[in-house]
């Protein structure tokens, strides 16, 4: 070409395309154009383009400067052009890139123009590509795709961890703002990821193509590249690929490897101008990798497994600001792993769309079948709903065609109900179009004749599923089945690239659901199909999953489809397809269908995708019982999800079927308005819940048209919304036509007083409304109080709450407001008004008194939270005379101060119904009024002024006091949590005594001084009415009154810091206080000095009881002044010291005359100064008796104070517990005893005293003390008595110790430890009684004790226990008694005794005819022989009185030997037979020992205790023991436990119980008692007057009979123990009532019984009457924190109790801890105390 031509041919393209220059140019920024601009060289035309401000005319001026300027300027132009604007064609840069080369030559602009052309050239091919594709999936398509009129519920999309929890949790909203976007416009911006959501058969794959297409003919400039992949073909993928590799292999190849190079740097450099486009992702094999675990350093070179490729272009971490789009099915979108982005779903077609399609689907046909098609449709709901989804939709057409083609006019013809009906009979649709039969030919006929082909397809289809497969090569299939499938479309030919191969013959089946319709008929049909495995596909498929779950593919349906097919209505056609002689299998199967939906409808945990499944499950099944018991589930909770008239359809299905109304909480569900229409169907609903933004005005307007058809609904929440007035107004009309609505609740809305108004005039005609709820609006003062006098004056709500600056309001009625409604008088129901936080001001409470004065029955008003200030709050008190209902007035926070108060103490006197007055804060706090009704019965009653957390000036508190010195009633008066001057308790304290109907005055943590308190102190000596003070700075504290003058008071001042100055204060306040009975000073820092003060006046006092001075820092100089007050005091009965841990320092005192004192000193550490003060002042004082010395320290140089005890002759009690002392000093101590002193009681307890050294103490103290008459040592403790003056011995060679009784228990001492006891003993000739407890004898041990045994010729009584023994250790030891003639009492526990030694044993039995006692409990090692041989000799001895043979091994003739034995002791008063382990092989057999054992018992005429427990006696047993308890007239105690005693049993057991006079304990726990055995007990005991123990626990003893046992209490005076554990029944509070009877009781248990706080109420209230208890058990009972409280309060009033176990109850640990700390008897551990 020449230069001219050249230069003519850019300036004429130039001007061929000024319009397009000018339109790029207009799209470009401000400084693009403006540097284009500067390519004018013309000054003139330059100055003219600058002063232009409108873009487009200064664009247009531009292009038309270039379009006459010289070519080489044009060109330059163009140039500059293509090089800074963004976003122009393609094609339009090419032509312009090419003419301005031509004219420039610059080799830059020719290579890019090549390029551009590579580019060109392939977009132009993947245009091509795209509409052939375009035309090959629309082939088929009945009605043309509008992008623009396809609809999608688009949101911003937020994390998928938080979307699945939201999901799965059904907790709070959905909160993302959804819009409603054609699917078209979803490509309109560039450089965002979209995920867009449709249903099995919804279109996602069709609209893909649509938009590929749209792109192709030149939609969408944006984009110069729009790529469209398949997920079906990207699962061949087996090796790692590049993303050139993934867009070349699988989209189009290029034409050359030059082209390819240019396409992907274009992609590279251009990513904002390529969309992406993947279809399918449900069809993906596996899941996305997750994007954070990828490499950041990623392009398009980089070669990755697809999993990773795919996530790292949809996290934009490769080619990134691309355009993604993505669809797949709803919940495979979870296995995504993405951060931003939006997310889609496509929502299906109306009802003018459904007829549309059918219209055009049945154009061209009979006009009749078309018409008559879309009549069908519209008046079938199933249909209807169905053809929500299209693919449905044109299902349901080709059914309908195939139904009357074949069926012709038939009126009776039966439509399918199901998405698996419909399956079968578009099955035999595709089928019948192969078949040359008759047109007329039924299903089952189609289904028969094609059974084979059937089975192929469903096998295929099954093996598709089972390895995740949806498409097949052709040698896996049989030729003929193919092409047959082909021929009738039910598969499908598709080209599929295999790693770069391309293969023609690929097959898939027409949609993914039949190929699961099929796999599901395979399940059902097939023999092969195990029970386990046809069972598992059975599990309910949630619309999200969590990311650690396995990727399902395409598996939405499969179960929908078994659901059908379980079916009655599909079992002919299952017959055709298994054979006749399936039935039996196919039933089974169905039958587990039903089983396992039916286990999943009682499931309580179900989310809502799941409900929503199992409820499409079972309409599958159109099972009616299946149904019910899915529809009883009482709330449907349906949040957060997509919502579409198939599921509701299936929703309604159970819901009518079942027999109690349901709950619908759609919460943030997102609904088409077609879901609305189906809400109908749903029969049974009671309630239905929205909240969500997303429920509109125009949602409400569709719901209005709803909401009347549903007759049962009794409740509708539309919460949270966006409805304004107007959408308001038509739900509230629409609530007319509900006549069961009972609560409405409209909250979180945007409501004004318009809304509020309707509503109240529309109330009298809501006959049934209980509550309106509207808060969270709008809504102003003038208007709303109006509105509330008009439903207060006549009487429309009950309880009106107005809070939140009126924003709230809510509305409750009552029954008696229903009444008056419809005209009913007389009603006198009560009203509550909430007026809160609303900004009230003194000017609106004339308003709001004047219809308050004219409301008779109002009883609650709370007006808190407004600024009233004192002005308004004596308006209130002035209305007070005409509210005659009133209960409660709250005017809490409403500016009030002292003044305000200082009225309503006025009040509280002069209005005779105002009960409590309740002040915090002075005011700026809680102000609240309580009010007695004043028709109340009782005339007097307390009244109560609380003026708490005040700081309370003198002067205010003088006024207070005048005022409530006229109160009428006794009063009640707390400062608690205050603050309080000396000047302010001194005006308290001279109003005190004017104040005379005062009975409490309450002061809890208030702050004061101790000057202050001591102030309070005086209160004792200035008003005679104090029965009690009790001050504490940090803690309960209060003054109580009498009425009367106080006979006596007590005086608690604990836990303030006093000096010496406030401690002669108290003491001259003290001494003028005449009744004083107990003075609590503990916690009080008194030290050595306070408390030498104290003790100086101690004798000034008059004090009757007690003083208690713990916790004080005392040291060893105050412990002195303390003891000191034995000798300075007369009235000074015993002192206690202790200065550990836990310092201890009390003082007891008596009214009486003196004659013995008690002192104790613990862990005093004295010195030897202080020893010696001490023995100076227990030598002043000649009446002291008992002295305790514990944990004290005595060195070598300080032992002779302790020797120089034994020469007090007024002191005949020592103990001498834990001082580091060994054996030689209590030898030596003895033997200064023995001198000086007679008549001692010697206590002894050190940690070493066990063993050889036990032995040594014993040994020693005898030796150097014959005056010892009894020496026992047992764990550690040795206690010793003395004789008197009279019988004093001097130790002597001949003469040997005067010893009658040595025991030695519990000390771990071994046999061969008796070394040093033998010559001891061997001279104790006067010893009686010898008690040892060995761990083990040993043959050394047992030569010591039978050489010391044969000395003993006095031995009365012996008694070896043993841990362990060699056999017959133990009758080598007694044959050493047989010369003691006058032996009386043997017991050797847990030996092992041979037959040789239980022979020997026994002739050793019948050597002594003087035995009283025998105890061989837990002895064992003989065979039956030997026991026989035991057991005769036992049988001689007729002397015996007491026989304990507990836990004794006896065969069955060793018991018939007990018991020949038992039959011939009549003299019997004492025994114990307790778990006798008799070995019997047979019921018979042990029913025959117990009768025989019983019936022995026959001669024990003289019987006092019986011991029985856990030998399982049974009913024989039993009746044959009734026989005989009449007869024992001397019984005192009698113990059942573990004997299986019947009910029946236990009624003749009580009955013959009557005969027993004297009974003292009974013992039946372990039982089967109930509740008829525990009404006759009740009625019995008041015939048993003596008896002191009672236990049953672990029976079964109902309320009744619980009731009865209390009624039996009443006479019980003697009572001691009561366990009552694990009885069966919690109603324990009317016999805890019986206890106040019963006034020695001392051990109550009433654990393990489920009891509440009613039961600990009761207690509370005897308690106090109970003078003597010491324990109670409430273990594992169900009180409460406020139960626990009413028991720590009773426990002032009890100072014998001494522990209450409450542990595992419902109470925290913090609660525990200060109910711990309250009252340290009160124990929360597992520990028995």
């Amino acid at each position: 070409m020449e230069t001219g031509n050249l230069e003519e041919d850019v300036c004429s393209v130039v001007a061929q395309e000024s319009q397009a220059l000018v339109e790029v140019l207009c799209s470009q920024r401000h400084d693009i154009l403006r540097n284009l601009c500067s390519l004018v060289t013309d000054q003139p035309a330059l100055e003219d383009l600058r002063q232009l401000t409108n873009l487009r005319e200064c664009a247009t001026r531009l292009v038309g400067h270039f379009k006459t300027a010289e070519p080489v300027k044009c060109a330059e132009f163009l140039q500059a052009l293509c090089m800074s604007c963004e976003n122009m064609p393609m094609l339009l840069e090419s032509q312009l890139m090419c003419a301005a080369g031509c004219v420039t030559g610059a080799v830059e602009s020719n290579r890019k123009r090549q390029r551009l052309d590579h580019v060109q050239n392939y977009v132009d091919a993947v245009k091509t590509l795209l509409l052939q594709k375009y035309k090959r999936v629309t082939q088929d398509v009945v009605r043309e795709v509008h992008l623009h009129e396809t609809w999608v519920s688009l949101q911003k999309r937020t994390s998928s961890r938080n979307r699945v929890d939201r999901i799965h949790g059904q907790d709070g909203e959905d909160s993302s703002v959804e819009c409603r976007v054609t699917v078209e416009s979803l490509l309109g911006n560039s450089g965002q990821v979209i995920v867009l959501l449709g249903q099995a058969g919804s279109g996602k794959t069709l609209l893909m193509h649509c938009l590929g297409h749209r792109w192709a003919q030149g939609a969408f400039p944006s984009f110069h590249l729009l790529f469209l992949l398949e997920f079906r073909q990207l699962n061949l993928v087996g090796q790692p690929l590049s993303l050139k590799e993934l867009l070349f292999r699988f989209v189009l190849p290029p034409s050359s490897e030059d082209q390819g190079e240019e396409v992907l740097d274009f992609i590279s450099s251009n990513p904002e101008k390529v969309c992406l486009i993947f279809d399918g992702y449900d069809e993906f094999r596996t899941k996305f990798a997750n994007p954070d675990k990828l490499s950041s350093a990623l392009d398009s070179s980089t070669q990755l497994p697809i999993a990773e490729l795919l996530s790292g272009l949809c996290s934009q971490k490769i080619l990134s600001k691309c355009t993604l789009l993505v669809t797949c099915r709803p919940r495979d979108v979870t296995y995504m792993f993405h951060n931003s982005g939006y997310i889609g779903e496509l929502l299906g077609f109306d009802q003018k769309s459904i007829q549309e399609y059918t219209e055009q689907f049945f154009q061209g046909k009979d006009r009749s079948i078309c018409e008559r098609a879309i009549t069908h449709l519209m008046t079938s709901r199933h249909l209807l709903t169905m053809c929500h989804v299209p693919a449905l939709c044109h299902i349901c057409c080709v059914c309908l065609d195939h139904l009357f083609s074949t069926n012709g006019w038939q009126n009776s013809l039966q439509l399918p109900r199901t998405l698996t009906q419909i399956y079968l009979q578009i099955l035999s649709a595709f089928l019948h179009r192969n078949s040359d039969k008759s047109s007329s030919e039924t299903v089952g006929s189609v289904l028969q004749r094609f059974r084979s082909e059937i089975r192929w397809l469903g096998s295929l289809a099954m093996e598709g599923l089972e390895d995740r497969r949806i498409v097949f090569e052709i040698e896996e299939s049989p030729l003929c089945f193919t092409d047959f499938a082909t021929r009738v479309g039910i598969l499908c030919q598709v080209d599929l690239n295999f790693e770069g191969r391309y293969r023609s013959l690929v097959y898939s089946f027409m949609h993914l659901t039949m190929q699961e319709f099929l796999g599901a008929v395979h399940l059902m049909t097939s023999e092969s199909v195990t029970d386990a495995a046809f069972k598992k596909k059975l599990a309910l498929k949630t619309r999200w999953a969590a990311k650690n779950e396995p990727k399902m593919v395409f598996t939405d349906s499969i179960q929908l489809f078994l659901c059908g097919l379980a079916s009655s209505d599909c079992m002919p056609y299952l017959i055709l397809l298994a054979g006749d002689n399936a039935e039996a299998r196919l039933r089974k199967r169905q039958s587990t269908v039903l089983k396992v939906l039916e286990s999943f409808a009682g499931n309580a945990n179900l989310t809502g995708p799941k409900i929503v499944e199992l409820c499409r499950c079972t309409h599958e099944t159109q099972d009616v019982a299946l149904a019910m018991k899915v529809g009883s589930r009482q709330r449907f909770e349906l949040r957060n999800i997509r919502v579409n008239p198939v599921d509701l359809d299936a929703l309604a299905f159970v819901i009518s079927a079942a027999e109690g109304n349901a709950i619908l909480d759609f919460g943030g569900c997102s609904l088409e308005p077609e879901c609305l229409d189906v809400l109908p169907n749903c029969k049974k609903v009671e309630s239905l819940i929205f909240h969500s933004r997303k429920y509109d005005d125009k949602f409400a307007q569709s719901l209005s048209g709803i909401i009347p058809k549903l007759q049962t609904l009794k409740q509708l929440e539309f919460t949270n919304c966006s409805l304004t007035d107007d959408g308001a107004t038509k739900l509230i009309h629409a609530l007319k036509e509900c006549p069961m609505i009972e609560k409405i609740n409209l909250s979180g809305n945007i409501l004004t007083n318009k809304s509020l108004k309707l509503i109240v005039d529309t109330l009298p005609r809501l006959l049934n409304v209980t509550s309106v709820l509207l808060e969270r609006n709008s809504f102003h003062l003038p208007e709303l109080i109006t509105h509330i006098e008009q439903m207060m004056t006549y009487r429309m709500a009950s309880t009106v709450y107005v809070t939140n600056g009126m924003k709230d309001i809510s509305l409750n009625f009552s029954s008696s407001f229903k009444k008056c409604n419809t005209g009913h008088q007389g009603s006198e129901a009560p009203e509550t008004l909430v007026f809160t936080d609303c900004k009230l001001l003194n000017s609106n409470m004339d308003d709001l008194c004047s219809f308050l004065g004219r409301s008779p029955f109002l009883v609650c008003l709370d007006i808190s939270r407004n600024l009233l200030h004192n002005k308004g709050l004596q308006k209130l008190l002035d209305l007070l005379p005409q509210l005659k209902a009133i209960q409660e007035i709250n005017v809490s926070e409403n500016d009030v101060n002292m003044d305000g108060i200082v009225s309503l103490a006025g009040s509280l006197c002069t209005c005779t119904n105002l009960s409590e007055v309740d002040v915090s804060c002075g005011g700026e706090k809680k102000v609240m009024l309580k009010f007695r009704p004043r028709k109340s019965h009782f005339t007097t009653f307390i009244k109560r002024f609380c003026l708490t957390h005040s700081d309370v000036s003198p002067s205010y508190m003088n006024l207070l006091c005048k005022k409530l010195v006229d109160c009428p009633n006794l009063l009640d008066l707390d400062f608690s949590f205050g603050s309080l001057k000396d000047d302010t308790i001194e005006k308290l304290l001279n109003n005190l005594p004017k104040m005379t109907s005062l009975q409490l005055l309450i002061i809890n943590h208030v702050q004061m001084s101790t000057n202050g308190a001591l102030i309070l102190v005086k209160s004792l000596i200035d008003c005679k009415r104090v029965e009690a003070v009790e001050l504490r700075p940090k803690g309960d504290a209060f003054i109580k009154f009498v009425q009367m003058k106080a006979e006596k008071a007590t005086c608690r001042l604990t836990q303030y810091v006093m000096n010496c100055i406030n401690v002669e204060k108290l003491s001259g306040i003290l001494e003028q206080c005449a009744n004083l009975s107990v003075l609590d000073l503990s916690s009080n820092l008194l030290r050595d000095e306070g408390v030498e003060i104290l003790v100086r006046h101690l004798s000034k006092f008059r004090i009757n009881s007690l003083m208690n001075l713990n916790d004080n820092s005392l040291t060893q100089l105050g412990a002195l002044h303390l003891v000191n007050s034995m000798s300075t005091c007369e009235k000074v009965v015993a002192v206690e010291v202790s200065l550990g841990t836990e310092e201890k320092s009390l003082i007891h005192f008596v009214q009486d005359t003196v004659r013995e004192k008690t002192l104790s000193l613990r862990e005093c550490k004295f010195g030897a100064d202080h020893l010696q003060q001490l023995m100076e002042i227990l030598n002043r004082c000649p009446k002291l008796v008992k002295l305790e010395l514990s944990c004290n320290t005595f060195d070598k140089e300080r032992l002779h104070i302790l020797y120089s005890l034994a020469k007090m002759t007024s002191l005949y009690s020592l103990e001498i517990k834990n001082n580091d002392l060994d054996v030689q000093v209590f030898k030596e101590l003895f033997l200064h005893m023995n001198k000086y002193g007679a008549g001692w009681s010697v206590r002894v307890q050190e940690k070493w005293i066990k063993a050889e050294a036990a032995v040594t103490l014993t040994a020693s103290c005898l030796s150097v003390n014959p005056n010892i008459l009894d020496i026992n040592i047992t764990d550690g403790t040795m206690t010793a008595c003395l004789k008197e003056n009279s019988g004093l011995t001097e130790p002597s060679v001949n003469t040997g110790p005067s010893v009658r009784s040595i025991s030695i228990t519990d000390c771990d001492v071994e046999g061969r430890h008796l070394t040093c006891l033998e010559p001891v003993a061997q001279k104790c000739y006067l010893l009686q009684e010898f008690e040892l407890s060995l761990t083990r004898i040993s043959r050394e041990g047992a030569a010591h004790l039978y050489s010391i045994l044969q000395s003993l010729v006095n031995l009365k009584k012996f008694s070896l226990h043993t841990a362990e023994s060699a056999s017959d250790e133990v009758v080598l030891i007694t044959e050493a008694l047989c010369q003691h003639q006058h032996f009386e009492s043997l017991a050797l526990c847990h030996h092992v005794i041979s037959d040789d030694g239980a022979a020997r044993l026994g002739r050793i039995l019948q050597n002594l005819p003087h035995l009283k006692s025998i105890d061989l409990a837990q002895c064992s090692g003989w065979t039956p022989s030997g026991s026989c041989e035991l057991m005769n000799g036992f049988g001689q001895c007729f002397s015996l009185e007491s026989v304990r043979l507990e836990y004794l091994q006896l065969e069955r003739e060793g018991m018939a030997c007990l018991a020949q034995s038992l039959q011939r002791l009549t003299a019997v008063r004492w025994l114990r037979l307790n778990k006798i382990n008799a070995e019997l092989t047979t019921t018979e057999e042990s029913t025959t020992v117990i009768r025989s054992l019983m019936f022995s018992l026959k001669g024990f005429r003289e019987i006092e205790e019986l011991e029985l427990e856990d030998m399982r006696m049974g009913e024989s047993g039993v009746e044959e023991l009734i026989k005989l308890i009449p007869t024992w007239k001397k019984l005192r105690r009698i113990s059942l436990s573990g004997n299986c005693v019947s009910d029946r049993d236990g009624e003749w057991l009580v009955e013959a119980l009557t005969h027993c006079r004297a009974l003292e304990e009974l013992n039946l726990s372990k039982n089967k008692l109930s509740s008829t055995c525990a009404v006759k007990l009740g009625q019995t005991l008041p015939s048993l007057t003596q008896l002191r123990v009672l236990d049953l626990s672990e029976n079964l003893i109902d309320a009744e009979g619980s009731l009865r046992l209390s009624e039996g209490l009443h006479s019980l005076k003697s009572l001691i123990k009561l366990h009552l554990t694990s009885v069966g029944t919690p109603d324990l509070a009317g016999l805890a009532e019986g206890l106040k009877h019963c006034t020695n009781i001392e051990d109550v248990s009433l654990a393990w019984n489920s009891c509440g706080d009613d039961v600990a109420e009761k207690l509370s209230e005897v308690l106090p009457l109970c003078l003597k208890l010491k324990r109670l058990d409430l273990e594992c009972n169900k009180i409460s924190t406020k139960g626990a409280k009413l028991l720590a309060e009773s426990l002032r009033s009890c100072s014998s109790l001494e522990v209450v176990r409450l542990w595992k109850n419902p109470i925290n640990n913090s609660d525990s801890h200060t109910l711990r700390q309250t009252d340290q008897r009160l124990s929360f551990s597992s520990i028995q105390t």
